[in-house]
C-alpha cells in the first residue's frame, strides 16, 4: 500500500470547495429505505481569513524608523547566519579563477582595441 500526501488544495482559499450529498426522498413517504441521496452538488465553502486579516498589520511591530531599522538589521543578520560559506581555500582558488579570467578579459579586450584601431586609420587615411 503507497502512501499518498493529501492536497491542501488551491492557495487562494476562496477558491476552496466542498463536495456535500443532498439527501431527498422518493415521494413515497419519509421512511429510511426510501430517502436516496443525489449525486454530489458543489457548495463553496468560506474562507478561513478575511482580507482585512491578511492586510492588517501585527499590533506588535511598531512602524516608527528606529524600530524598523532594527527589525531589518535583526532579520539582515539572521539571513547572513544562513549563508553557507566557502572555505579558505576555495576563496583563494576562486580568486585566482577570477583574477585570471580578468585579466585574460583585459588582454583580449585590448588586443582588439588595438586592431579595430589599426583597422578605422586605413580606412579612413589609407596608410598603414
Amino acid at each position: 500500500m503507497s502512501t499518498r500526501q493529501q492536497d491542501s488544495g488551491p492557495a487562494n482559499p476562496a477558491k476552496r470547495i466542498s463536495i456535500r450529498p443532498t439527501p431527498t426522498t422518493s415521494g413515497a413517504g419519509e421512511d429510511a429505505d426510501t430517502t436516496r441521496t443525489t449525486p454530489p452538488r458543489f457548495v463553496p465553502t468560506r474562507p478561513t481569513t478575511t482580507v482585512a486579516q491578511v492586510v492588517t498589520r501585527v499590533p506588535d511591530e511598531a512602524t516608527d524608523p528606529i524600530s524598523r531599522f532594527r527589525r531589518w538589521f535583526e532579520n539582515t543578520v539572521a539571513e547572513v547566519r544562513k549563508v553557507s560559506w566557502p572555505t579558505r581555500q576555495e576563496a583563494i582558488n576562486l580568486t585566482i579563477v577570477v583574477i585570471g579570467l580578468s585579466a585574460f578579459v583585459g588582454v583580449t579586450l585590448g588586443l582588439l582595441d588595438a586592431i579595430m584601431g589599426e583597422v578605422v586609420k586605413f580606412l579612413t587615411t589609407g596608410v598603414v
